[in-house]
């Protein structure tokens, strides 16, 4: 653990440990949504809860088999948004599953979930299917994880240290740093959009972070987590639990039929990539 016992940000994370069924940790990469993560983790472990874990760096990876490579690449280290959309509704239907299977046993899901760009936006969508009382039940908490500008920043540094020497396996799937920056562009686009707030500058603004992901997540019950204060890890990743968790991840069986159902289904992708650009507007 390195959250300080008896502070805030321990009593808020410890209060989901006990409580929450389900915790969507929410945020853009490099606000410390993978540190909460293990350390929500943790504390549900301590207490003797079973912990599981659904990843959108973890999950996407089975999307991004050879045939969907070769129609829908990266670019510049960014997701095609038909494999953001495929890995999103796979997700949503995952975590249904998971409660239905869950029901009754003590387990915690917990989720890291970027939202940004359309990263598992579909567990923000009202959507009238069997899937949706999953999020909006009262023990489902979506958690904006917001570092100060002073926690961000040494996230930032520490970003650029682990990307050229990646410690950990799952550090290799880590956003870059260009890519960081390139998507709090996106959320300060999205705020001039939507008139909700104006950063100064284009550095990193706290409220207006805070704000963009308040209205996508509009229609779920969602809270900030305020980070505020400098964790020391002791030079171990933050992707290290230091116990098992099962993870919550596809077949390849079921990612290949997920992504040509939604090639078949999906035939502008022009409108596809529009609707990924103002993942904000759900």
């Amino acid at each position: 653990m390195v959250l300080r016992p008896g502070s805030a940000l321990y009593r808020e994370v410890e209060y989901l440990a006990l409580n929450a069924r389900i915790a969507v940790l929410c945020g853009i990469p490099g606000t410390g949504k993978s540190l909460m993560l293990g350390q929500l983790a943790r504390l549900a472990h301590a207490v003797g809860r079973p912990v599981h874990l659904l990843q959108w760096d973890v999950a996407r990876l089975a999307f991004e088999t050879p045939w969907a490579l070769e129609r829908f690449p990266e670019v510049d280290g960014v997701t095609h948004p038909l494999i953001r959309r495929c890995c999103g509704l796979w997700a949503r239907k995952a975590v249904y599953e998971w409660r239905q299977r869950h029901e009754g046993d003590d387990c915690v899901l917990i989720i890291e979930s970027p939202l940004v760009g359309a990263r598992f936006i579909e567990l923000a969508l009202p959507l009238k299917t069997v899937t949706e009382p999953s999020f909006t039940a009262p023990d489902t908490d979506f958690v904006v994880v917001v570092p100060s500008i002073r926690v961000r920043r040494e996230i930032e540094r520490a970003r650029r240290r682990t990307f050229a020497a990646p410690g950990h396996a799952a550090e290799r799937a880590d956003a870059a740093p260009d890519v960081m920056s390139g998507l709090w562009k996106e959320v300060l686009g999205a705020a001039s959009e939507l008139g909700i707030g104006r950063a100064r500058s284009r550095r990193y603004a706290p409220q207006v972070y805070w704000r963009v992901f308040r209205h996508a997540l509009r229609h779920r019950r969602v809270q900030m987590l305020k980070v505020d204060e400098l964790l020391a890890t002791g030079g171990r990743s933050v992707h290290e639990l230091g116990f098992w968790a099962k993870r919550l991840r596809p077949e390849s069986s079921d990612a290949e039929t997920i992504l040509r159902e939604i090639y078949e289904r999906v035939p502008d992708h022009d409108e596809l990539a529009r609707q990924t650009a103002q993942w904000y507007l759900t």
